[in-house]
């Protein structure tokens, strides 16, 4: 199994780098797994609703760029629900999407989740 996990801007909190490479470590003999880190896109603090969509749809195709059609993909985020992970846990075995099945067009599936976020894109 491979996991990539994709995160927008730079992780700066030390703590939190060693306890991923950590776990990276611990996982090691089991999976491989790779830690991916995107440019955030630089903006003024206020936006309006459309310099926000650009944004994040820009963030998304950069994103988008290192997920692999036949990919598994599951997007997180600070906002998101909790009822959407039990859902998630549910269904993971038996019908996980793919990357491919989400998404027609290159930059749909980040967009379309990052366009549903009403808060701004935190700088990192």
């Amino acid at each position: 199994m491979f996991i990539q996990l994709i995160g927008v801007g730079k992780l700066k909190e030390k703590y939190l780098v060693m306890g991923i490479q950590e776990y990276a470590k611990r996982l090691s003999p089991y999976i491989k797994f790779q830690m991916i880190e995107v440019a955030d896109e630089k903006a003024p603090d206020t936006l309006s609703e459309a310099e926000v969509r650009q944004v994040k749809e820009r963030e998304g195709e950069r994103i988008l760029a290192h997920v692999k059609s036949e990919a598994h993909v599951i997007v997180l985020a600070i906002d998101g629900n909790s009822g959407a992970r039990k859902s998630l846990l549910r269904n993971w075995t038996s019908s996980a999407p793919t990357a491919q099945a989400m998404s027609s067009s290159s930059s749909a599936v980040a967009t379309d989740y990052l366009t549903r976020s009403s808060a701004a894109p935190s700088r990192s």
